[in-house]
C-alpha cells in the first residue's frame, strides 16, 4: 500500500486486466478497489509495509538519490 491510498508495487504471477481497468486512479481508493477485485477473484494477497510512491517530479525529490553511490 501506498499512504496516499494506492499502492506501489503489485507483484503478479498471471495477468489480470481487471487490475488496471475500470479504476479511479490517482484517488485514495485504488488499493481498496484492486483488493475488491483480489477478493472476487479469490486470489491471495500478502501487503507490503506502507510507504510513499512517485506519482509526480514533486515526490521523486523526496527520495535520497542513491544512483551516485
Amino acid at each position: 500500500p501506498a499512504k496516499d491510498g494506492g499502492y506501489y508495487l503489485l507483484g503478479l504471477q498471471k495477468y489480470h486486466k481487471q487490475f488496471f481497468e475500470n479504476k479511479t486512479w490517482s484517488t485514495e481508493n485504488v488499493l481498496l478497489e484492486t483488493l475488491l477485485d483480489l477478493s472476487n477473484l479469490n486470489l491471495s494477497f500478502k501487503l507490503l509495509p506502507t510507504l510513499s510512491d512517485i506519482d509526480d517530479e514533486k515526490d521523486l525529490n523526496n527520495y535520497p538519490t542513491i544512483l551516485n553511490n
